[in-house]
């Protein structure tokens, strides 16, 4: 009996040593648990989809530390993993970059409140919000429908123009500038063979 009582505590101290080890070689503590953030996803300030994509990045190491999907009411929750639990992710005070999917592309989000950084452990709100500036308009100013030679050869038959001019076309405007120059130009090639539709 004492012999197996020897053996059981010799194997519990073996058991206890690894153990010991182990937790020295990992930082000597408990792993880290994530961050979890919730709020609401806004686009040009309307309550996101249900079914997009918020993510969040370290961007120092380029590693996705968490995603998930918005749903009803423009709500999410998304666990930010630690780097104790995923190579390259936070550790607790780093700033976190929350991105959020925008027509096939993620998007920086701004977030609300500004400059929480990552807390193992802890849950907080964070509202994200992007505004996504509009798609310029087609520069289809000639038959036949489509960007093509005649529309290149419009904008560029109005070179050095400005708003002060007396036939100023501000569809020719096409960086907003109040005068035609290369840029304009450039914005109208660079649409060449589109179908504007």
């Amino acid at each position: 009996m004492n012999r197996k009582l020897l053996l059981v505590a010799s194997l519990m101290l073996a058991l206890l040593g690894i153990t010991r080890h182990a937790l020295a070689q990992s930082g000597g503590g408990q792993p880290t648990v994530p961050w979890t953030v919730y709020g609401t996803v806004t686009i040009n300030g309307a309550l996101a989809t249900p079914g997009t994509l918020v993510e969040a990045r370290n961007p120092s190491t380029n590693t996705q530390c968490g995603q998930t999907q918005v749903i009803a009411g423009g709500n999410y929750v998304v666990n930010v993993e630690s780097a104790g639990q995923t190579p390259g992710c936070f550790n607790d005070n780093d700033a976190v970059q929350f991105r959020v999917m925008v027509n096939g592309v993620f998007q920086e989000a701004q977030q609300s409140p500004t400059g929480m950084l990552f807390q193992s452990g802890a849950v907080h709100t964070m509202d994200l919000s992007i505004t996504i500036a509009p798609p310029a308009p087609c520069p289809d100013f000639s038959n036949p429908p489509g960007v093509w030679l005649e529309d290149v050869l419009t904008v560029a038959g109005h070179w050095r123009e400005t708003n002060a001019d007396p036939n100023w076309d501000p569809r020719l405007d096409l960086d907003g500038d109040g005068r035609i120059t290369v840029q304009d130009v450039t914005m109208v090639t660079a649409r060449w063979g589109d179908t504007c539709r």
